[in-house]
């Protein structure tokens, strides 16, 4: 409703959303592990984004639902709420890399301030515990939008890396 409100009083305004992005990896190349990653991706990246920025539930999230047994309802208006209601960009921020596997039993948690996971044992880990993959940072800093490539798309919207609030360039407080 926000988004349409600032249209209808500033036509000329673009409203935006903001989402965490966190990078996965398959722990291994096996296909359960690599499904595990994509379902990973779009339950912790795309979900949100995907409902702000398409206006709509994405069908993946329907499968997510009925496994869960969760039963979503819709108000007579909601889905109308939601479609007018999309955003015209979208801008992320990275804050660390996991990795993905069908059976996490014997790999190391790592936890987070959003979301914990599984730690990616070929990466180093920041001050503040998270695992950073140091080519996603340089990629970043030099401007090179990998994971804006990814969400773009997944997408097809406007993207915008939020370079600064980047929590891997700063230092936790003692």
């Amino acid at each position: 409703m926000a988004v349409q409100l600032a249209h209808d009083l500033i036509p000329i305004s673009q409203i935006g959303c903001m989402i965490a992005r966190f990078t996965t990896y398959p722990s291994t190349s096996k296909p359960e592990d690599v499904m595990k990653m994509v379902h990973d991706d779009q339950y912790r990246n795309f979900f949100f984004s995907d409902v702000q920025a398409r206006g709509y539930y994405p069908s993946y999230m329907e499968r997510y639902f009925a496994e869960r047994n969760i039963e979503v309802i819709f108000e007579k208006e909601a889905k109308a709420t939601l479609q007018n209601g999309a955003v015209d960009f979208i801008i992320f921020s990275y804050y660390m890399s996991l990795i993905s596997s069908s059976d996490p039993e014997h790999l190391e948690q790592t936890s987070g301030n959003l979301v914990g996971g599984l730690k990616n044992p070929h990466l180093k880990a920041s001050d503040w515990g998270w695992k950073i993959d140091e080519q996603m940072k340089e990629s970043i800093k030099d401007g090179v939008d990998l994971l804006g490539y990814t969400t773009w798309s997944a997408i097809d919207e406007e993207l915008a890396i939020v370079k600064k609030a980047v929590h891997i360039f700063s230092k936790p407080k003692n």
